[in-house]
């Protein structure tokens, strides 16, 4: 699929005489490695258009702490991106980051603020023991974990088994402090990871996300949660990606 800000992109690179080929709007395999290649050459960083956020979603009004937070996933983005793990390094890829970005909006009530699973202690108590404790690692016993370990983040983690195996990833003692998943920088990590990786349902957005397609877009919810609100999610993502551009540092 063809994307403005795509076109864009290749532009600018192939004015610096990084991208060589067709300035076509599609962002292919040699689109995405020559964006990696401009943000590893240290002059270039994938970066946000607020503008054309403000546009596209019909918002009055950008708060600071939603500025804050968008910035916060780019910085992300722009560190992973230069991850030698094959996965981890499409978090260069505007397609990748536009998904991302469409989760986030979508699971925070379009807020990009990391959430807390909503809920009393008698609600969250049902993770605490029996086949739901076991399913997410929590121990069987009444102690507690429950509601120690209740969803956060930008996708919710939840259950001792993710908060161990995100606080292995990032070298974040989650376990102890799990409240630090609803840190701006921890809740993106964990939402690039899990997303690229497949650790939210073993499916990873690779396994779905090629060219932009819309119905790419709408299967990629399989990453997260089934197909529920992939209509949605899919209106997002396009939008999302037409705010995403390339900055000279």
């Amino acid at each position: 699929m063809k994307y403005t800000s795509i076109k864009e992109i290749q532009s600018t690179l192939k004015e610096q005489n990084i991208y060589l080929y067709s300035v076509d709007g599609i962002c292919g395999q040699r689109t995405f490695e020559s964006i990696v290649k401009a943000i590893e050459g240290g002059q270039f960083k994938l970066d946000f258009d607020f503008d054309k956020f403000r546009k596209l979603f019909n918002l009055t009004k950008i708060t600071q702490a939603t500025v804050d937070n968008i910035n916060h996933l780019f910085n992300e983005f722009n560190k992973y991106a230069l991850s030698k793990d094959a996965k981890l390094s499409q978090a260069g890829n505007p397609l990748m980051i536009a998904y991302m970005l469409a989760t986030t909006w979508h699971e925070t009530s379009f807020t990009f603020r990391p959430i807390k699973e909503v809920g009393s202690n008698r609600y969250l108590s049902k993770y605490d023991t029996g086949r739901l404790a076991k399913a997410l690692g929590n121990t069987l016993a009444a102690d507690g974990d429950g509601i120690l370990y209740a969803g956060r983040g930008y996708v919710m983690i939840t259950g001792r088994r993710n908060y161990d195996l995100f606080t292995r990833l990032l070298g974040v003692n989650l376990i102890d402090n799990p409240n630090l998943a609803l840190k701006p920088e921890i809740a993106s990590a964990i939402l690039i990871i899990g997303s690229l990786k497949g650790l939210f349902t073993t499916r990873g957005l690779t396994d779905f996300i090629k060219y932009g397609s819309l119905e790419e877009f709408k299967e990629a919810r399989r990453v997260i949660n089934g197909t529920d609100d992939n209509t949605m999610i899919t209106s997002y993502a396009k939008k999302f990606v037409e705010c995403i551009k390339l900055t000279k540092i």
